[in-house]
């Protein structure tokens, strides 16, 4: 400590945060920023890359400021009122209430949107049927669930918990030949997306004299080690989608073994990776795995930052768990474990991750951030405080950070503009483009769905833009499923989870309109998505039973085609009351190549209508979600995905 006229220094690792000099203060406190600096901000653009001061937090009242007040939560007003009727999220059998809030009646409980995406509650087939005049609907759902359910069973009894756990009957040895190959695979093809290994620092071990002695005497590198082997052969060709077969997946049993030894060690960056690396490998205990991923990284203080020789190896580690945890939470509509307001690591600058001038690694934080921001202040408990202008203003902001992030992304990246194939020249770098085109596309669609319930009740214009936005996300969905190589290496968010959201947005606007101007393009895009989902169960021999979901396809085009030809004959028999009024010949003196059909209407004598998408049929929001058939739940829990989400 040193002495200063009036002042006291203190030395810390930690940099100062010094007054902005863009607001002096004449009182000796720091000084508001102008209202335009208040708005919620997550994103850093890329022109102010590295500049702590550029992010700008949770907008706090002038009053606050300057008197210190403590944000209060909604576990705060429980405390202090010890009210009998507590809130929840993805509930049904809700009623709205005059302050516009909706209450479960059974239970007391209010309730919230959720941020996942999931569709089609009891009720909610319900409707549908009403709708399309039978039930075909309801029991191509229960069909679809009883397939699945059978499928998993019989999965379940050979490698369900009990035999993934099971240490396998004989030693698995792999030759240092191929285990090179599988190292080398994993560092060109996982690597540049998850880049929570320092390759030199990692190959240097793995390729020692002493590998034997040391995989045996340190349970958190052969785990580490082990695990990286299974995600390089998965990617040459090694995998499954069947979970236990492969040889991939009997090198992952072999560091799952080791899972429940390294957790009773002293949690290190080392255990740390050893950990994380295992959610790469499985989808089938992905929850577990990076929850205990989230916390032993809290635990190991990789969310602050360090000043020991480690300290770019710890910023890697913590920011990669980050984007995995943040962003399968947001999937599932859960609240994440990682405490965004205890995070001072700084983001490392990787080469190995920015692919021809796009940093994905650092454009995979951002949105994983605002993955964060938009269920923290929308979708979360505390959410429920929010009036309905407070959610508009939120949803405007957010918006317009999302689209600060999507213009910050080279074109031939960005989301919005065509996905060309040959514009990359790896295929991690096509993986990097989907999973970010798809991160925009589901922010966009939760949301959409969000918006459409606040202002339900108010004038159009708003609700049809949100409704014209979701079904814009779920067009370009459909659309770049063609670019998506089917394969077990392929995460299934972009697999399975937003290619079935997608058909189900577009099922819906199909069967709500009809006669609109955009079924005809929305129903052959739907045609499109079940024709992805019968190649998906062919290439996945079957364990994916989601051929099943052409019927969607169907069901659509039937109730179209019934839809369009009543609205004809009923515009038929209009035009021709008309027709006969003006030339005083009765309809049936006319010469049969005189009837009218739709197409020679003019557009002002056909049906236009708004787009409209149902969002409750006198029930909540989220009569679509839980419970029901939720999307990342589909296929149950046991689908290995070897690249984490």
């Amino acid at each position: 400590m040193c002495e200063l006229p009036g002042h006291a220094c203190v030395f810390s690792p930690l940099k100062r945060k010094f007054k902005d000099p863009r607001f002096p203060s004449t009182d000796g406190q720091v000084a508001d920023p102008p209202p335009a600096e208040q708005s919620i901000q997550t994103a850093v653009s890329s022109s102010t890359r590295g500049d702590a001061g550029s992010v700008i937090l949770s907008p706090i009242s002038q009053d606050a400021r300057k008197k210190g007040s403590l944000n209060r939560l909604y576990v705060d007003q429980l405390l202090d009122t010890r009210q009998s009727t507590g809130r929840t999220q993805n509930v049904s059998g809700v009623l709205r209430s005059l302050s516009g809030r909706l209450w479960m009646l059974s239970s007391h409980i209010e309730t919230v949107a959720s941020s996942s995406v999931s569709f089609f509650s009891e009720s909610r087939m319900k409707a549908l049927s009403s709708r399309i005049g039978d039930n075909a609907i309801k029991t191509l759902i229960e069909r679809i669930s009883d397939a699945v359910r059978s499928g998993l069973s019989g999965t379940n009894r050979s490698s369900g918990p009990s035999g993934i756990w099971k240490r396998p009957e004989d030693t698995l040895r792999i030759a240092p030949e191929r285990a090179r190959l599988f190292i080398k695979v994993y560092f060109q093809q996982v690597h540049p997306l998850h880049p929570f290994l320092d390759r030199l620092e990692f190959e240097k071990r793995a390729f020692s004299p002493d590998l034997a002695s040391d995989l045996v005497n340190c349970i958190p590198w052969a785990t580490l080690y082990h695990t990286i082997l299974a995600l390089g052969c998965q990617f040459h060709g090694g995998g499954s989608f069947e979970p236990g077969n492969g040889e991939a997946w009997k090198l992952f049993r072999v560091a799952l073994d080791l899972f429940p030894k390294v957790l009773q060690l002293n949690t290190e960056l080392l255990e740390v990776q050893a950990i994380f690396s295992l959610n790469l490998s499985c989808m089938q205990i992905q929850g577990k795995i990076i929850s205990e991923a989230a916390r032993m990284a809290q635990r190991a203080e990789l969310n602050k930052a360090a000043a020991g020789t480690d300290q770019a190896a710890r910023c890697r580690a913590f920011w990669v768990i980050y984007y995995i945890e943040k962003t399968v939470s947001f999937h599932h509509g859960t609240t994440s474990l990682i405490f965004d307001s205890d995070i001072g690591s700084p983001v490392p600058f990787i080469p190995d991750a920015i692919f021809d001038g796009f940093d994905w690694f650092l454009a995979s934080i951002r949105v994983a951030r605002l993955y964060s921001r938009t269920f923290t202040e929308l979708f979360s408990i505390n959410a429920t405080t929010n009036s309905k202008l407070s959610y508009l203003s939120k949803i405007d902001q957010i918006e317009e950070i999302l689209e600060h992030q999507r213009q910050d992304i080279p074109s031939h990246f960005r989301p919005g503009h065509e996905l060309r194939t040959e514009s990359f020249q790896n295929p991690h770098e096509i993986i990097a483009a989907l999973r970010i085109h798809f991160h925009y596309h589901e922010l966009q669609i939760a949301l959409c769905r969000l918006k459409l319930h606040i202002t339900r009740e108010q004038s159009p214009p708003q609700s049809l833009t949100a409704t014209k936005n979701m079904m814009d996300s779920a067009r370009a969905i459909v659309e770049l499923t063609r670019v998506i190589c089917i394969e077990p290496n392929i995460p299934l968010f972009i697999l399975v989870f937003m290619p079935l959201s997608a058909l189900f947005i577009l099922f819906d606007l199909v069967i709500h309109n009809p006669t609109h101007k955009e079924t005809p393009g929305n129903l052959s895009l739907l045609e499109a998505s079940a024709g992805y989902f019968s190649s998906l169960e062919y290439a996945t021999k079957g364990f994916f039973p989601s051929s099943m979901f052409m019927e969607f396809a169907y069901i659509g085009r039937s109730f179209v085609r019934k839809s369009v030809s009543s609205v004809q004959e009923q515009t038929n028999d209009e035009a021709a009351e008309t027709i006969s009024q003006r030339s005083g010949i009765p309809p049936q003196d006319w010469p049969s190549s005189g009837y009218i059909s739709a197409s020679q209407l003019n557009e002002e004598q056909m049906l236009i209508e708004p787009l409209s998408f149902p969002l409750d049929f006198g029930t909540s929001v989220d009569d679509m979600v839980f419970p029901g058939l939720e999307v990342m739940d589909l296929f149950g829990t046991v689908v290995p995905n070897f690249d984490g989400l």
